[in-house]
């Protein structure tokens, strides 16, 4: 783990703390100095992606290390976004928490640096990548809420509420945030997919050749249409929509995750650093 990667986490994981104390006890400089401590880790980790950029001349998303450190700073970046509108401040050790545990991760996985592949550059690349990981980020922001949604949920039903320290969101905010999520996730999860058939066909001659994350990309983004379409035309709200939503993302995190690692096809992991 590089030093900046180290003060990154080190940030990240401090101020899921001070949040965390900030939740138990309502302590607005507990807020203040760990929302402070948020923006700086997320400075820092941009400045680790922007050093990369230049070493590698294109973006470090190459193999699992890699992927999930890109992952990460697309889901802080978007949690950013997202808590200015929807106002997380209660749930926002959790989702720094998340990105901790990916920075974790992504140093775990790390692996000895080795050549990359050629294809890993260009135009349509970067568009193919940087969309597909934006929808991916929306779309951890979607599974957060859909389960934050059943335990808020479960809490009412329980009649535990009242025991509590803080005020949660109504159910009705983290389903607009989920909804909200899912909308942008699968937008930017298709302009990927588009992206990415016009990469292969620039890079490889064909548009589409049954590699196994390709197929299972497919899949997903069947999974998520079947969830949007149920949700705009036939109004899915709440519960069943929350367990749809974390069915999607099962299904995300083993195309992202299990197909990328298994080293077959031109998606593995190994094929991008032209290992064995």
């Amino acid at each position: 783990m590089s030093i900046l990667l180290f003060i990154t986490f080190l940030s990240l994981a401090t101020a899921s703390l001070l949040l965390w104390l900030f939740v138990e006890r309502q302590r607005r400089v507990l807020l203040r100095v760990g929302s402070a401590l948020l923006y700086l880790g997320f400075g820092v980790w941009t400045l680790e992606l922007v050093l990369r950029y230049i070493s590698y001349s294109t973006l470090p998303v190459y193999d699992l290390s890699s992927s999930l450190f890109f992952w990460g700073w697309c889901g802080l970046l978007i949690f950013t976004a997202f808590n200015s509108r929807f106002k997380l401040s209660v749930f926002s050790f959790l989702f720094v928490g998340c990105a901790s545990l990916l920075i974790i991760l992504s140093a775990l996985t790390a692996t000895p640096k080795a050549p990359i592949s050629p294809y890993l550059k260009g135009l349509w690349f970067h568009l193919h990548v940087v969309t597909v990981f934006l929808g991916i980020g929306m779309f951890l922001i979607s599974s957060t809420a859909a389960f934050l949604y059943l335990w808020v949920d479960h809490l009412l039903k329980k009649k535990r509420l009242s025991h509590m320290r803080f005020k949660l969101p109504s159910l009705a905010i983290i389903d607009n945030m989920g909804h909200y999520s899912i909308t942008l996730g699968f937008f930017f999860y298709t302009v990927g997919m588009l992206t990415g058939l016009i990469y292969s066909h620039a890079s490889f001659g064909r548009y589409w050749q049954w590699d196994p994350k390709e197929v299972w990309s497919l899949l997903t983004w069947i999974l998520y249409a079947i969830l949007l379409h149920e949700r705009l035309a036939l109004g899915w709200r709440g519960k069943k929509a929350s367990v749809l939503t974390l069915i999607c993302f099962s299904a995300l995190l083993f195309t992202f995750l299990g197909i990328g690692h298994m080293g077959r096809g031109y998606h593995s992991f190994k094929v991008f650093t032209g290992g064995p």
